[in-house]
């Protein structure tokens, strides 16, 4: 017979308890919205939970292969955008690497300090941005530079051509707070650059920064604020869906040709700022939006819940290209697919997935996915940029054969606001997804 001996066995472990017993448990603070608010910097999206193990290694890394690789890392970008052409030493008896930077008679002339290896809490349109910024010996911000990022890169292009980076030369990194002018289309982006930058020089402060310095930087800050020009492009944007909306005036096709010229010269190529799904998002990800972009927001959601779509049958400058395509090519004669096999049902629930599969990929931190967009490539031309060309396909060739089909298939915003245009009457989306053959599919 078998027989099984316990030694010492803890007693309490076979005392009864009741739920109340246990210590309460408060709610991660990680969800959907992180509560985290860390250095008063707040544009922060969905964020894993922080590992509460205290690292020997300083910010820069977790181990002795990582720092290498970021210092390797950080003299690479640091060498290549040196604005005087000083040498780059690395140093790492700071709790933040840094370079110093040095003339031919190995005199100091300044430092270098990047955020890459560094735990970033502060997040643009797509993710964290890398910066690097080169500070003179009297403590002024010699240059500021964009290393990496998720980034639209016509959004990148836009804000370099715009002269953004220049604001930032000659700022003394003192305690004080300097504001600058973000650029009207990617508000979100330079707006994180300035608050990449504050936290950047905040976790610097102490060391190597003051240790360099002759005054303190704790007070250090720069915010990106729109200028006042932003409401007249909110006036003019707001014109257009008035335009549709009023019963006045008599839609005619002479007008309807202006107002969709307008809408393509000036919300397309002036100032390539589309409304997109990744708009509707981006408060529950936790990232301001700008005054700018609510106003333009809630034309958008009103037109979807008040008058059938109005951005998508006839703002959007995207969907206006195409139809001016089409047009052109009626004039041509060109030949149509005739035979495309897929139906207005089928192309909508597709549509619809697509939006949920991009939706779910961003929740889970796939931050390349919110540039799933072709209006700022279309309207950013850039003969090596590949997605330029594939736009420039998708108007051109693509939509002519088959008459919108971005905007019927491939297009996430179209998708999220004709399924808010549609449950807005009783039984019109249960006919959109369950019936036979829809009617009368809404295009761009």
């Amino acid at each position: 017979e078998t027989s099984i001996r316990l030694d010492n066995p803890d007693q309490q472990a076979f005392l009864p308890k009741l739920v109340a017993d246990e210590p309460e448990q408060p709610a991660s603070e990680f969800g959907l919205v992180s509560l985290k608010t860390g250095k008063d910097h707040d544009f922060k999206l969905v964020t894993e939970k922080e590992d509460s193990t205290v690292s020997d290694y300083g910010l820069i890394a977790d181990g002795p292969m990582n720092i290498a690789a970021a210092r390797e890392q950080m003299a690479i970008s640091g060498r290549r955008y040196e604005p005087d052409g000083f040498r780059l030493e690395i140093k790492r008896d700071a709790p933040v690497a840094y370079g110093v930077r040095v003339d031919s008679d190995r005199q100091y002339q300044g430092l270098y300090l990047d955020n890459q290896g560094l735990w970033n809490e502060v997040k643009g349109f797509a993710g964290s941005i890398s910066l690097g910024v080169y500070i003179d010996a009297a403590g002024r911000i010699r240059k500021l530079v964009h290393l990496d990022s998720d980034e639209t890169p016509s959004y990148l292009r836009r804000i370099e051509k715009a002269g953004f980076y220049d604001q930032f030369r000659g700022l003394s990194l003192t305690n004080e707070h300097f504001e600058v002018d973000a650029v009207t289309g990617a508000t979100v982006t330079t707006e994180a650059i300035g608050h990449t930058l504050s936290a950047l020089v905040d976790d610097a402060a102490e060391s190597p920064l003051e240790e360099y310095l002759s005054s303190s930087v704790q007070g250090f800050s720069v915010s990106a604020h729109l200028t006042d020009v932003w409401i007249l492009h909110a006036l003019v944007i707001g014109a257009l869906f008035a335009f549709f909306w009023q019963k006045w005036l008599r839609r005619n096709r002479l007008l309807r040709t202006l107002v969709g010229v307008t809408s393509l010269l000036y919300i397309g190529f002036w100032l390539n700022n589309s409304f997109t799904y990744v708009t509707l998002i981006h408060p529950f990800l936790g990232v301001s939006i700008s005054a700018f972009a609510a106003v333009y927001a809630g034309l958008v959601l009103i037109g979807a819940v008040w008058d059938n779509n109005t951005y998508c049958k006839y703002v959007c400058p995207f969907g206006i290209a195409q139809r001016f395509a089409q047009k052109i090519d009626r004039t041509l004669h060109s030949c149509r697919w005739h035979h495309w096999p897929l139906g207005n049902r089928a192309m909508y629930i597709l549509r619809l997935w697509l939006a949920v599969i991009l939706l779910a990929g961003i929740h889970d931190g796939l931050h390349r996915w919110l540039g799933f967009e072709l209006f700022p490539d279309f309207f950013d031309p850039d003969y090596t940029n590949v997605w330029w060309q594939v736009s420039l396909a998708v108007v051109l060739w693509l939509s002519v054969r088959v008459p919108n089909l971005w905007c019927r298939l491939l297009c996430p915003t179209g998708a999220l606001l004709d399924l808010l245009s549609d449950a807005m009457y009783p039984g019109k989306l249960t006919r959109k997804l369950f019936a036979g053959k829809s009617r009368g599919q809404r295009a761009k």
